[in-house]
Formats: structure tokens, sequence, C-alpha cells
């Protein structure tokens, strides 16, 4: 089977977000108006948002997998970019809890993340009319990070912009995407995954280097926790993903 330590690194995943959300268990039963519930953090704290877009990122990754090993390429290159996206809010906001505070983007952001769930038509309208943070604010917490470690906080700025402008394309069904779905040799367009294995080999070779950011977020989610075992579990994987070159 290709990339096997990508592989074994994802199934590894499950463990670590047990551990992670574990302080923040159980959660509780939360009732609506119809007679319905829905589940929260007891505590609805930045720490408990960092665990709910670790949930959400970790789930989307298995899911990208299963994609590619599917053929499913353009569908996996889609939810890899919104794996990229939770990552950089889990950055954001862990940079936020740093000496200094939250700042007033990532407080907003915080706050927004834990609204109710709208039960009227009103409801959703107020939600519509309120104005979200930016993914341009939320990437300004990965340059002050990078300046603080030395790195070139332009260039890691202009490389991250590249990338997610390529994987906007899949998201939003560019036309190159859709192309990419047409088989010459029968005429046809490939509804039921990509024939090609070469597309597949590139869909997991993705998989691979966006673990390296679901592996990163982690890690600064378990610093902050002071989970020093689970964090050093996590900068082992990372180490092991890079010496493989699979990424």
């Amino acid at each position: 089977m290709e990339y096997p330590m990508t592989r074994q690194i994802i199934g590894e995943l499950d463990g670590w977000l047990r551990d992670l959300a574990a302080p923040h268990l159980p959660l509780k039963r939360v009732k609506l108006a119809n007679g319905a519930f829905h589940w929260a953090f007891t505590h609805e704290t930045p720490e408990a948002l960092l665990v709910g877009k670790a949930v959400t990122m970790v789930s989307a990754i298995n899911a990208a997998l299963f994609l590619a090993d599917s053929g499913f390429t353009a569908e996996c290159h889609s939810l890899l970019r919104m794996v990229s996206d939770l990552s950089h809010e889990m950055v954001f906001v862990v940079e936020g809890l740093l000496p200094g505070g939250l700042n007033d983007s990532q407080q907003q952001f915080v706050r927004q993340y834990f609204i109710s769930m709208p039960q009227t038509e009103a409801d959703w309208e107020r939600l519509r009319q309120g104005k979200y943070v930016s993914r341009k604010e939320i990437l300004k917490a990965q340059r002050r990070l990078a300046t603080k470690g030395g790195v070139d906080a332009d260039k890691l700025h202009r490389l991250t912009l590249t990338l997610n402008q390529g994987y906007d394309q899949y998201v939003h069904g560019g036309y190159l995407t859709a192309m990419e779905l047409f088989n010459g040799l029968t005429n046809q367009f490939m509804l039921h995954g990509h024939e090609s294995k070469d597309h597949w080999n590139l869909s997991t070779k993705s998989v691979a280097g966006k673990l390296n950011e679901v592996l990163a977020a982690i890690e600064l989610a378990s610093l902050h926790a002071q989970m020093v075992s689970l964090a050093i579990s996590i900068a082992n994987a990372r180490h092991r993903l890079e010496a493989s070159g699979e990424s």
C-alpha cells in the first residue's frame, strides 16, 4: 500500500484527539424549542473551540484519504482545503492564548463559534447579517508566529496563499478541475471516480502534505493544554512523516 507512513500517522490521530478532548468531556445536552437537542461543551472556552476544530479536521482528513483511495480526486482536494482552513483557525486561536491574550478578532472568532443554533427565520437572518472574522485576519496569526520563530513570514504567507488558491479551484468547481475529470479515450466525463492511478497517487500525496498542517495544529493545542507527552508524540510523528519523504 502506498504512503504507509501517512496512513500510519492518520491512524494515530484518533488516540491523540481522544487525549486532547478528554478534559472537556462529557458533553451536555441542550434542548431545543422543537423538542430535539444538540450536544455542547459544558464550558465554551477557547480551549473547547480547539477541540471542536480538531474533531472536524481529523474527520475531514480521514475522509480525504478515503476519497483519494476511491478515486474521487477532485472531492479529496475540496476536503483538503477545508482541512487547511481548520488548521489555520486553530493556530489563530492558539496564538491568541499566548501571553498577551486574545485580540479583538480572536475574541470575536471564539464568541461566534459558540453562537446558539438558530431556531427561527429571524434568527438565521440575524446570523447572516453578522460580520465574520476574515481569512486574511486569521492568517495574520501565522505571520506573527513565523516572525517570532525567525521564519520568513512573507515567503510563508505567499506559499500559503498560493496553495489555498489552488485548492479553492476544487471547492468552487473551477474550469480546469472539471476538465480533470474528462477521459479523452472514452470521450466521457468520469463521474464515479478518476480512472487514472496517477491522479489517485497525486491526491494521496496531497493528503500527506496537509497532514503536516494537521499535526502542527494539534501539537500547538497540546502544548497550550500542557499535555507535554502528547505534544512530544505528535512532534515525533511530524519528524517521521518528514523523514519518509511522503509529504
